[in-house]
């Protein structure tokens, strides 16, 4: 991070300025090189437009600006100011690879005829989706946020969300991060769209755990309390993991990390064991080890892994416990892979478990269901095998048995 000539006070107030839209604006002191109007605009999913004015009395040799979204690398632009200092730079939302609601730094490199360089102080902008105009609640360790809904739909979210805080993170033992930002869209297409997965139109919440931001869909219905009793916690125990074990998160397996935020949720999806019962019955459960890196990108595959992962993590933590998981999480976090990191730590292969779960939580015949699916091979391989011994027993029976011609 790049935090040029400013205090610690400053850096401390860009983080937590989540809503303003106007950069800290600073000028440098005993310098003969000054900036002033600086700000910066947006238009979500469009342009973003950079401005300000240089204030010297020297030649100006390059200008160059520095943009860096928090945790992304930095994106430097040169840029060629008028005659009289002044700076306009539009740049295109999606080339600087703007996540929702990300704080986005920026400052200002510039070289003077003589070789001097000067660097300004860091800016700040949050790239919130202003194409609504969001409403806002805050608690400790928490703000939540929602749009086109009255105050008591915000004060839902507020009371899920604390309660969520107070349960869910004893499950892995992990840190609450500070502070929790929950977005709350009306129309599941809007979530999409901010999140430019208009091809998954089944996604309906989102965490990006390093900003700590949630981000979910909520249409108006009779049961829009149950979703958020659903949704916050699920997206929140991804914040959790996230601050467990912050470098290895991307490599946790998925059904993992969904699994454990399915079994977060206030209540279980009552479409789940459905989904399950099909599977069973079709032979389409999909093997645990195929989950380790990503779910399926259809709606009904993506759906059968959130089933299966709720239903194995559930089976694992009723067996484990929090000590079991977080020795798991711990073994991720040290390098191993998915079917090494749960073998060491369970003394059994990722499989063998599998097979436990599926016996004693699905009640499936696994043995059954091997012969089922195996016999039919079996028995070609024995038959293929048999022709020839029967021929050659034929053979020699016909020889014994042949009746000495006479002549």
């Amino acid at each position: 991070m790049h935090l040029r000539r400013s205090s610690l006070a400053v850096f401390i107030l860009a983080i937590f300025l989540t809503l303003t839209n106007l950069p800290v604006i600073s000028v440098q002191a005993d310098t003969n090189i000054q900036m002033e109007d600086v700000a910066v605009f947006h238009e979500f999913g469009g342009l973003v437009t950079f401005q300000g004015r240089i204030l010297t009395d020297q030649d100006i040799q390059s200008v160059f600006l520095s943009i860096q979204p928090a945790g992304q690398s930095i994106r430097l632009v040169e840029i060629t100011p008028s005659a009289q200092g002044e700076i306009l730079v539009q740049m295109d939302s999606d080339l600087l690879a703007l996540r929702a609601f990300t704080m986005v730094f920026f400052w200002f490199e510039i070289t003077s005829g003589g070789g001097e360089k000067w660097t300004s102080d860091t800016y700040h902008f949050s790239y919130i989706d202003n194409r609504f105009d969001w409403e806002t609640l805050e608690a400790t360790n928490l703000q939540v946020n929602w749009h086109d809904r009255d105050r008591n739909f915000g004060q839902d979210i507020l009371n899920v969300a604390q309660q969520a805080l107070d349960t869910v993170p004893s499950l892995v033992q992990a840190n609450i991060p500070n502070p929790v930002i929950i977005y709350v869209y009306r129309d599941p297409a809007d979530l999409q769209s901010a999140l430019s997965l208009v091809q998954q139109s089944w996604v309906a919440g989102h965490a990006n755990p390093d900003l700590g931001i949630i981000l979910l869909s909520i249409p108006d219905s009779p049961s829009q309390r149950m979703e958020l009793e659903r949704q916050i916690p699920h997206e929140l125990m991804h914040l959790l993991l996230y601050q467990k074990t912050v470098d290895s998160y991307t490599s946790l397996p998925a059904w993992l990390k969904e699994g454990l935020a399915s079994i977060a949720e206030f209540y279980p999806n009552p479409d789940y064991p459905r989904a399950l019962d099909k599977a069973i019955h079709s032979n389409g459960l999909i093997p645990l080890n195929q989950l380790c890196s990503a779910f399926p990108s259809d709606a009904s595959g993506a759906f059968l892994a959130y089933a299966q992962s709720a239903s194995f993590v559930q089976y694992l933590y009723n067996q484990v416990g929090t000590p079991g998981v977080v020795n798991l999480l711990n073994a991720y976090d040290n390098g191993f892979g998915c079917e090494e990191g749960f073998k060491s730590t369970f003394g059994i292969s990722l499989t063998d478990y599998e097979m436990r779960w599926r016996q004693e939580s699905l009640g499936m015949d696994v043995a059954g269901l091997a012969w089922r699916n195996l016999g039919p091979y079996i028995l070609i391989g024995l038959a293929l095998l048999g022709f020839p011994l029967a021929v050659g027993i034929i053979s020699i029976w016909k020889r014994r048995n042949q009746v000495p011609s006479e002549g």
